[in-house]
């Protein structure tokens, strides 16, 4: 609400609806990246490493070339991205849902490997597909859905959900150095950060929670602490804790 100095004062007064939704329940799909350094990411395809080194929430399970890299990581080659989501389905039937892109792919549905069509009941289903990129020309990178015999299609994001709730947080980015005086304003993004209450970042020895700290479920922001030292720098939620 706006207020002015006019006797009377006026006002104008505007509105927005905001979607509050549960956090098994998030719109899109979630894309995790994982460095394979100078390896093969195909080695990493049945090895999941323990903590994704980005993650970002996309539209649903797609993930293009930008700007010379996979999606909105930092990574153009050797990486595996593993893409998850729910998928709503609307009438009970046989599906066959398909990979396409990278140099090997893995496809999990409701957490098993489908080994052609599946038949699924009416209501949502996970999805979970696995892909190696070398270079971006391996790219775009998608799951998509075909029902019976019909073509592949790709799965629309008003049908496309994940679940966040028990998952550890993510660090895409945020400070590489710090003045030793402290009291730097800062910010640290990525996902899962919540909840906010119960969530701590350690910056070098010392650890900073609820009151030193605002948070969002993608952005933390914090004045830093005073101190000497190598920048170590991670984030913890009940759910776990984040890559360094």
């Amino acid at each position: 609400t706006i207020f002015d100095d006019d006797a009377p004062a006026s006002s104008l007064t505007d509105s927005v609806n905001i979607a509050v939704v549960a956090a098994d329940s998030v719109p899109g799909a979630l894309a995790t990246y994982y460095d394979a350094g100078a390896a093969n990411p195909q080695t990493l395809l049945d090895a999941l490493p323990s903590s994704p080194d980005f993650g970002e929430v996309v539209a649903t399970l797609d993930v293009a070339e930008s700007g010379g890299t996979a999606g909105g990581s930092p990574f153009g080659s050797n990486v595996m991205v593993r893409l998850q989501a729910q998928v709503e389905i609307a009438t009970a039937g046989s599906y066959t849902f398909q990979t396409t892109g990278g140099t090997d792919q893995r496809l999990f549905v409701n957490g098993a490997a489908p080994g052609g069509a599946v038949f699924l009941s009416a209501g949502r289903h996970d999805i979970e597909g696995r892909l190696a990129v070398s270079n971006t020309g391996n790219l775009p990178l998608a799951i998509t859905m075909a029902q019976d015999a019909g073509a592949q299609q790709p799965i629309p994001a008003a049908d496309t959900t994940h679940d966040e709730a028990g998952m550890a947080p993510v660090v895409n980015g945020g400070p590489s150095s710090g003045n030793q005086a402290g009291g730097e304003p800062v910010a640290i993004t990525g996902l899962g950060f919540f909840p906010g209450a119960s969530l701590t970042v350690r910056w070098r020895n010392t650890v900073l929670g609820a009151g030193q700290i605002n948070v969002t479920p993608t952005t933390i922001s914090f004045l830093t602490p005073a101190g000497p030292g190598l920048l170590s720098l991670t984030v913890d939620t009940p759910h776990g804790t984040s890559n360094a």
